[in-house]
């Protein structure tokens, strides 16, 4: 069975990327208000917006030099019976210096929601730690988690600053154990990152011969 619509009005932004050989991927939902915008207004403000979790909500100097973004995908449901998708190149990179974590090793970023329903909560994990992050083998520095959590704090509602205002979502497909017919959004209020890093199988690009 196909997965459940998501609104309209609301965008899927997927976020791809490169650490060393390893390949990584993070997934953002946000509702829009896009009255007397275009759809390229729309996805313009999306890249923006996701652009902006790595630059300043984490910040390039937390991440690895071997840490970069490659493409940020947007799908953006503009009508009932209508679906924009585009994909644009958004390259940027960390710059802590000094050795990093293995690939698996990940910032794992929780949001927050008024979500009452139970299980699993949205969250984010992001590759790229650098060893200046550690306390040891498995917390992250104490300052640096309340640094970034200040951070997350400040970017979650830039979006809503942006020229087409948007607000980060949970977007639920099943309710029960059972699909819902069209997804529904839970507003994200809050965000921090988890002071214990967090592992997560990534993928390895094949390298063949030209």
């Amino acid at each position: 069975m196909a997965k459940p619509l998501i609104p309209v009005g609301s965008a899927k932004i997927a976020v791809s990327g490169l650490y060393g050989p390893a390949t990584w991927a993070n997934v953002m939902y946000v509702d829009v208000d896009a009255a007397g915008h275009t759809p390229g207004d729309v996805i313009a403000n999306c890249v923006t917006y996701a652009h902006n979790l790595y630059l300043n909500g984490i910040q390039l100097a937390r991440l690895s030099p071997r840490w970069s973004t490659q493409l940020t995908t947007v799908t953006y449901r503009d009508a009932t019976d209508s679906i924009v998708r585009v994909r644009v190149a958004d390259v940027q990179a960390g710059t802590a210096s000094g050795g990093d974590q293995d690939a698996q090793v990940a910032y794992l970023l929780n949001w927050s929601t008024g979500d009452i329903r139970r299980g699993g909560k949205p969250r984010q994990y992001v590759p790229g730690v650098p060893d200046s992050a550690m306390a040891d083998s498995a917390r992250l520095d104490s300052s640096l988690v309340t640094a970034i959590d200040g951070h997350l704090i400040t970017w979650l509602p830039s979006g809503l600053t942006l020229t087409t205002p948007m607000q980060l979502v949970e977007m639920s497909f099943t309710n029960g154990g059972a699909d819902r017919a069209e997804a529904v959004s839970f507003p994200i209020i809050g965000a921090s990152v988890n002071p214990v890093v967090a592992t997560q199988r990534r993928r390895v690009d094949r390298l063949r011969p030209h």
